[in-house]
């Protein structure tokens, strides 16, 4: 996330560039989340 922000404050990518990888980069974040829960809980 941090690395999206940064590239978006320096102007290296346009902001609607920027809040489509961000929307992708909660998405995945939370079937991130998920996964690590499913695997947890089976242990």
């Amino acid at each position: 996330e941090y690395e999206l922000l940064l590239a978006r404050d320096l102007k290296l990518i346009q902001l609607k560039d920027y809040e489509t990888l961000s929307e992708q980069t909660v998405e995945i974040k939370r079937m991130l989340t998920v996964l690590v829960q499913k695997l947890t809980a089976e242990r």
